[in-house]
C-alpha cells in the first residue's frame, strides 16, 4: 500500500528516493511521509509496518538469524501501527519501537505507537496481545514500565512516566481499528528474492 507525499532517505548516503511498490528498504533507511502520506512496508518475517501521515519513522536495526530475530524502529515524529505475527520474549527476540523518550517491546501483537515531537509525549494504543512501554530517560535508562494489553491505551508525557493503561471504549477502540488498517497491494511476482542471512549484503530488505 503506497499513496501520498512518501520518501525513503537512506542515513548511510543521506539518499533521498520516491519508492514505487515492490521497493526495498534496508537497515537504517528512513521512511517519510507528508500530510497525506501513507504507506506500508512488509518485512522478510511477515510483520507489517503500516507508516500514517506527517511521520519519520527509521528502520534501526533488522537481525535474523534462525530462530533469533532483533527488529528496532526508531519514531521521530508521527504515527505507525506494527502488526507483529512473529513471537517475540522480549530478550533473545524482540520487537522494539523508540522515541528519543519512551520504548515500547511487543510480543506477538498488533499495536499503534504515535510520538509528537512538539510535546515529547508517546501514547500505545493495544489492538491484540501486549507491549511493555515505558519511560527513557537521557541516560538510557528505563523507568516506569507499563504493560498495556488488549484493548486498553497508555501514554508518556513530557517528564513524566508511563500512566496506568487504561480499557478504550469498545466503539472508539473499533474506529481506531478501522482508521489505521491499510489494504495491501500485491507484490509484482518478478520481483527478486530478499537479501538472505550470511549474503555479503549485510543489510536486511523490507519491501513496500
Amino acid at each position: 500500500f503506497l499513496q501520498g507525499g512518501v520518501t525513503v532517505k537512506s542515513k548511510l548516503t543521506g539518499q533521498i528516493t520516491k519508492p514505487i511498490l515492490g521497493l526495498d528498504v534496508s537497515e537504517k533507511d528512513h521512511l517519510i511521509t507528508d500530510s497525506k502520506g501513507r504507506v506500508k512496508v512488509l518485512m522478510e518475517d511477515d510483520n507489517e509496518i503500516n507508516v500514517f501521515p506527517n511521520t519519520d519513522v527509521e528502520m534501526n536495526k533488522y537481525e535474523s538469524a534462525g530462530e533469533k530475530r532483533n527488529v528496532l524502529l526508531t519514531l521521530n515524529t508521527g504515527k505507525i501501527r506494527s502488526v507483529v505475527n512473529q513471537k517475540y520474549d522480549g530478550e533473545l527476540n524482540k520487537f522494539q519501537v523508540e522515541t528519543p523518550s519512551t520504548i515500547a517491546n511487543g510480543h506477538g501483537t498488533d499495536f499503534i505507537f504515535s510520538y509528537d515531537s512538539l510535546t515529547d509525549s508517546s501514547k500505545i494504543v493495544t489492538i491484540s496481545g501486549a507491549v511493555q512501554f515505558a519511560k527513557v530517560s537521557r541516560a538510557g535508562e528505563i523507568r516506569g514500565s507499563a504493560l498495556v494489553t488488549a484493548g486498553q491505551s497508555c501514554e508518556v508525557r513530557h517528564g513524566k512516566m508511563a500512566t496506568r493503561p487504561m480499557a478504550m471504549p469498545n466503539d472508539e477502540l473499533a474506529q481506531v481499528d478501522r482508521e489505521t488498517k491499510m489494504d495491501m497491494a500485491p507484490f509484482p511476482k518478478d520481483r527478486p528474492a530478499a537479501v538472505q542471512p550470511g549474503s555479503s549484503k549485510k543489510k536486511k530488505r523490507r519491501q513496500l
